[in-house]
């Protein structure tokens, strides 16, 4: 098992903020408002079944957009929208920490192409 640290995500530290149901969690507080701090979740688990042994490696960040000041449509602090990633990596069991390493790798290769900058900040997708 790994200890729970601090997470820094886009310079914002992420606090530990305990384990529920197996699934750890973080925390950003500094909107200073419940609604808008950020969280990071992490959970581990094995599925065995008569066809297959696989884990499952579950990741989610969550980022609410809180109204900055008072408005006619919302107060200061009010939550606007949430945006939100999840990922799912689904390996064998069989599968060797070099192969994990190699998926890993991979990922965080794919996440800085422009192809993946364009379909997430511009919205715009692969024609």
């Amino acid at each position: 098992m790994t200890a729970p640290v601090n997470l820094t995500l886009n310079t914002k530290v992420y606090s530990p903020d305990g384990n529920s149901a197996g699934t750890a969690l973080w925390k950003n507080r500094e909107s200073g408002f419940v609604n808008g701090f950020k969280t990071a979740t992490a959970k581990v688990t094995s599925e065995v079944s008569s066809k297959s042994q696989v884990s499952r490696v579950r990741l989610s960040l969550r980022l609410p957009v809180l109204a900055t000041e008072d408005s006619t449509c919302s107060c200061e602090g009010s939550l606007l929208h949430t945006n939100t990633v999840s990922v799912d990596f689904i390996v064998s069991n069989a599968s060797s920490a070099a192969e994990r390493t190699d998926l890993l790798t991979s990922l965080k290769d794919y996440l800085a192409t422009a192809t993946v900058t364009s379909l997430v900040v511009d919205l715009s997708p692969v024609y």
